[in-house]
């Protein structure tokens, strides 16, 4: 069971990091020990006494204090109180204080108020903070992971970098990559998609199209195609769909002839656009004679 807490946070947001402040961290740790609280009062509405609150505690707290995640947490006295702990130190890297998380969990427990509108208020402004205040250096992070990994790719034996960024191997064979029906979509690194679907070649990112001709032949292909130049493919598509508006507005008053143009909007600051992650293609030609082994698909709400 994934614990994904600030994961109905994923509007849109400002794109300047900043570093990890104490309100932070404390917001974060009461975000979390409400999950954390919710997690052991639903177990105890199931179970009843077969459920063991203190067992649960325990367990999650000397994972937290250990600051390493548990190899295998199915194998714990408590599996889930296990996860819950391995997801805090996986995906928030030390930025909680597993003490103030504990005490945190053991206040929200004695709490009367679940479910009332006081408390309800008091956990969206929680949200809100870290959407405004974290998950732009949760943004960061991610980033220079991506920056990192293609770095280090680009090194790999059988790894080709094309002029545009994109990376790309290839298993041989003498398919072309334009007749391609099916592929595996990742992206991220940290907060993580998997999805395996009908694949088109017209449906490929169009920065990969505009270099189709420079991938060989073969019987599939990873992409590696970085996330600025899909930030920057996705911005240039926007204001492709503005100019086509303005255009259609104006073929309209032009054909209802008398009616005047309307006022021209007020500037408005720009907004930075939010990045696009790192995306990784591996893309074949589906054959049933040849079946290609695909993981199964995952998705980590996180960004």
């Amino acid at each position: 069971m994934k614990y994904t807490v600030l994961f109905f946070l994923s509007a849109a947001l400002a794109l300047s990091a900043q570093e990890l402040t104490p309100r932070i961290s404390e917001d974060l740790a009461s975000l979390l020990s409400a999950e954390h609280a919710a997690a052991v009062l639903r177990h105890e509405k199931a179970l009843g006494k077969a459920f063991d609150r203190a067992l649960y505690r325990q367990e999650a707290a000397r994972i937290l204090r250990s600051g390493q995640e548990l190899p295998d947490p199915q194998k714990s006295a408590c599996p889930e109180a296990a996860e819950f702990a391995n997801n805090v130190l996986h995906f928030y890297e030390g930025d909680v204080d597993p003490e103030l998380l504990l005490s945190k969990t053991d206040q929200m427990l004695q709490r009367g108020d679940w479910g009332s509108h006081a408390f309800e208020q008091e956990m969206q402004q929680l949200r809100f903070r870290l959407r405004r205040d974290y998950l732009p250096l949760l943004r960061v992070r991610e980033q220079q992971r991506e920056k990192n990994l293609l770095a280090a790719n680009a090194l790999r034996d059988g790894v080709t970098v094309l002029p545009n960024g994109i990376q790309y191997e290839v298993e041989p064979g003498s398919d072309s990559i334009r007749d391609i029906t099916r592929g595996t979509s990742e992206s991220g690194i940290l907060f993580f998609t998997r999805v395996t679907n009908d694949m088109r070649f017209e449906s490929l990112p169009a920065c990969l199209r505009d270099v189709a001709d420079s991938l060989p032949r073969g019987r599939s292909w990873v992409i590696y195609i970085p996330g600025p130049l899909l930030t920057q493919e996705a911005e240039a598509a926007r204001r492709q769909a503005a100019e086509d508006q303005q255009r259609r507005e104006a073929k309209l008053r032009s054909l209802l002839g008398s009616v005047p143009p309307p006022p021209p909007p007020a500037p408005a600051p720009r907004a930075a656009s939010t990045p696009v992650p790192l995306l990784k293609l591996r893309l074949w030609k589906d054959d049933p004679d040849h079946p290609v082994d695909v993981l199964p698909d995952t998705h980590t709400d996180a960004l």
